[in-house]
């Protein structure tokens, strides 16, 4: 059963001072960042960047921002000493190296060839916003008319439809993701952050992962024993934690900071 995150501090506290490295992975929009109408005009506040600088500088602290926002666009956005994972998960930027998805970047000219369409088609549509995020892109309708949404979907349908040996849709929080068809997923990405991190670190590695949305819940399934946070009380979730919202989120890692061990002296 998931547990009010305030409620189990002593516990999380525990894991990860039993550790030598905290692997922190965080999603930026609903969590580090609070929603806005519109995608470009998201931020997070200072207090949230300047905790997460913190963190960042710490020895004991690898952090990860995992994203459906492309890593280019997380760098305009974080620009912090972090791994950035964008398209969820399906190009990772560490350092001054960039791995992506073999299969989605082979498919990136296809993606662009159907955005292109959408917006042909859909451009004159009030509110709606077509992203082409290189490996995936977005359909926002957070501004568009409610009239407007089952026009919206049969435009995206007609358009994926012909692609659907490379592509799907998925529906989240007032968007329509095209996705390709691959197996992986922000879950995979993080084993992979992990997996690389165990090559440079001795001893336990304490993972903590925060996400807001339906496609976190995939990176939840795969770290059963990880500190895995939900923000939001209102979805299902395999998270072992729920915190309300961002606000509650950057509270967290203040606590973080300055209430474990193994990061407050480290």
């Amino acid at each position: 059963m998931t547990q009010p995150l305030i409620d189990r501090l002593p516990e999380i506290a525990s894991e990860i001072d039993a550790a030598s490295h905290l692997l922190l992975c965080l999603d930026f929009d609903g969590t580090l960042a609070p929603i806005v109408p519109d995608p470009a005009d998201a931020r997070m506040s200072a207090e949230t960047r300047a905790v997460l600088d913190q963190l960042t500088s710490r020895s004991a602290v690898t952090a990860a921002v995992i994203s459906g926002r492309s890593a280019r666009d997380l760098q305009m956005r974080v620009g912090l000493n972090a791994i950035l994972a964008g398209n969820h998960g399906l190009e990772i930027i560490e350092g001054n190296a960039i791995w992506r998805h073999p299969a989605a970047a082979r498919w990136q000219p296809v993606l662009h060839e159907i955005c292109g369409e959408l917006v042909a088609r859909a451009g004159q549509i009030p509110g709606a916003l077509v992203e082409d995020k290189g490996l995936t892109a977005s359909f926002h309708y957070r501004n568009a008319a409610s009239a407007d949404v089952p026009l919206i979907s049969e435009i995206l349908n007609t358009v994926v439809a012909p692609h659907d040996d490379c592509f799907f849709l998925r529906e989240g929080r007032k968007v329509f993701e095209i996705l390709p068809k691959v197996q992986w997923d922000k879950g995979s990405a993080v084993l992979r952050i992990l997996e690389r991190l165990h090559k440079t670190q001795s001893g336990e590695i304490a993972v903590c992962y925060i996400g807001d949305d339906t496609t976190d819940e995939c990176a939840f399934h795969r770290l059963p024993g990880a500190i895995t946070v939900r923000v939001g009380w209102n979805q299902p979730t395999a998270a072992r934690f729920r915190v309300a919202g961002d606000a509650e989120v950057t509270e967290f890692l203040n606590w973080i900071s300055t209430s474990t061990n193994l990061v407050r002296q480290r």
